[in-house]
């Protein structure tokens, strides 16, 4: 009977000491998992060294030069109209918003320096007069946006709501 209740403190202080140690050993692995994502997040930093235009009568082209080859998302917002560019891991912490002359297309270019679960997001926001036609890819270490300045190319306000209805069959031609 004594050695049978041994046998059994035994087990519970196996049981307990297995608990802790796969507790422990849990943890430690967390602790693993998480630090390579701050470090693989702090070693894709993408510094955003120049943003430069250059302008023609039928066009205007924005260079956001990266020190890397860019990954980047682009969405464009309405009222008014605007071009986003998020720049993943971009550091615009060199750039100055106040450097860019405008004109009477392009209104104004804000940046925005912001971090979104562990990633460093440098955000190139471009603010139109009016709706533009453009087109954004990216060309060795940086992000091309075209932007066709040449009004006869596009289609006046009535058109473009007469073209709508046309498409929408709410109209004859």
């Amino acid at each position: 009977n004594f050695t049978q209740n041994v046998k059994i403190k035994r087990m519970s202080i196996n049981r307990t000491t297995n608990r802790r140690f796969i507790l422990a050993t849990l943890c430690l692995v967390a602790l693993m998992v998480g630090q390579p994502r701050k470090i693989l997040a702090a070693s894709k930093i993408n510094t955003v060294s120049e943003i430069h235009i250059d302008r023609s009568q039928s066009e205007q082209k924005i260079w956001i030069k990266t020190a890397q080859k860019p990954t980047f998302t682009v969405f464009r917002l309405n009222h008014p109209f605007r071009i986003v560019i998020d720049v993943s891991g971009g550091d615009l912490s060199n750039i100055q918003s106040n450097e860019f002359s405008n004109d009477d297309i392009l209104n104004n270019i804000i940046l925005r320096q912001f971090n979104a679960n562990g990633f460093t997001i440098g955000r190139v926001m471009l603010q139109f007069s009016r709706e533009v036609e453009y087109e954004v890819e990216g060309k060795g270490n940086a992000v091309l946006v075209r932007i066709q300045t040449h009004q006869d190319n596009l289609p006046k306000q009535g058109e473009l709501k007469k073209t709508n209805e046309l498409n929408q069959g709410l109209s004859e031609p």
